[in-house]
């Protein structure tokens, strides 16, 4: 049996496994979740050097993000402090920016830190950044959970960190999306030796709920370039073209699809979650 870091629900069940190139996934059959089973070592070499400009979202798809945070929260900017952990591009940080708000990065590869400093306040570690506790702080973790092998350790230290009022917004694949379903393990989120764990909204309010976090709003959302595509050509591209990409589907899948006036829900293939640090107190009295 796989190290498993942390139990992904109360009925957690991994005996389910599937073959994903040359890596295996056990699944659990009560929540979803799924967990690589893979040596960490090839995992550390891949971002031991990672570079910030092969990794990130675009300025248009993190301003949806921003809005969809203070549409659920009610926070002042000159009292905020955005931490962006796993920065990839810099593209958030340069959105909360233009926003108002400060803004903070925290970046664990060597080349991606160095590159990012230039632009904005770096750390390597969370535990290095000093923030007033009058400070809201908001930590963002968009598409980086789903690369961490211990995420409970990674939650549990962000809590510490932090004191007062604070939020974490996270995004990650979704294994409750339709894609997921549709795809079985030729899912495009099953990656190789990079997903370690992929997780269901179960799985995913479970651990924050575990690590001192109350979820206070979750949601599909549309992530990855490749969804984007599908979106644009299925649902407002012409005739041909939705042919020709019913075609390949069906093949590839081997399921009949019919994909003419298809919602445009079906390719929100990650999910969004927020959630509030609760009270030191507070946490004390749950366990």
């Amino acid at each position: 049996m796989f190290d498993l870091k942390f139990k992904c629900c109360q009925k957690a069940d991994l005996r389910q496994r599937i073959s994903v190139q040359d890596v295996q996934y056990a699944i659990c059959t009560n929540c979803s979740t799924a967990f690589q089973v893979t040596p960490r070592n090839k995992i550390d070499d891949y971002y031991e050097n990672i570079a910030p400009c092969n990794s990130g979202g675009g300025l248009k798809q993190f301003s949806k993000y921003l809005d969809m945070f203070e549409k659920n929260t009610t926070i002042p900017k000159e009292n905020a402090v955005f931490v962006d952990i796993g920065p990839g591009n810099g593209n958030f940080l340069k959105t909360v920016k233009s926003r108002g708000y400060s803004c903070l990065g925290v970046e664990s590869s060597d080349i991606a830190y160095k590159e990012l400093k230039k632009k904005y306040d770096m750390f390597q570690r969370i535990e290095d950044i000093v923030v007033d506790e009058s400070i809201i702080k908001i930590v963002t973790l968009f598409q980086v959970i789903e690369h961490i092998d211990d995420p409970l350790r990674l939650l549990d230290s962000i809590n510490l960190s932090l004191q007062g009022r604070a939020y974490i917004v996270l995004t990650t694949p979704c294994t409750d999306s339709y894609f997921r379903k549709l795809y079985g393990a030729k899912w495009p989120s099953f990656s190789p030796h990079h997903h370690v764990i992929l997780y269901s909204f179960k799985s995913i309010c479970h651990l924050l709920e575990s690590s001192g976090f109350r979820v206070i709003h979750k949601r599909f959302i549309q992530a990855g370039p490749h969804y984007d595509f599908f979106s644009q050509v299925i649902g407002w591209g012409n005739t041909l073209l939705r042919q020709q990409l019913k075609a390949l589907l069906n093949a590839t899948t081997g399921v009949k699809l019919k994909v003419y006036n298809t919602p445009r829900f079906i390719y929100r293939n990650s999910m969004m979650v927020i959630a509030e640090r609760r009270e030191r107190a507070t946490q004390k009295n749950d366990s």
